[in-house]
């Protein structure tokens, strides 16, 4: 799946993998994504509206990293592109979330 979608796939030792994760359970897998961030919220509505999006997952107050890690992934899961998410009382987007 990953070759049909162009996603480069690199094999490597346990050892590499413990580094990449920092010792975390990988479970044999680790992925390498770019960061995301935080944009202001005219500039999301109006490309929002540019591409019709259908699905939106809108968030306030989330608090704890791992509920919003587990979140993001299930909502782009779901084909979600689009998230809303409060700066007031939220956490930031951390490795933690990642």
């Amino acid at each position: 799946m990953a070759k049909a979608l162009e996603v480069p796939v690199v094999r490597t030792d346990k050892d590499r993998l413990d580094f990449l994760s920092r010792n975390g359970n990988h479970q044999g897998v680790v992925a390498q994504i770019g960061e995301r961030s935080f944009v202001p919220f005219d500039t999301w509505f109006n490309q929002l509206r540019e591409e019709g999006a259908t699905l939106v997952l809108a968030l306030d107050q989330v608090q704890d990293p791992q509920n919003l890690g587990a979140l993001l992934r299930t909502s782009e899961g779901a084909g979600c592109k689009h998230v809303l998410l409060s700066s007031a009382k939220s956490c930031g987007l951390t490795a933690t979330v990642s």
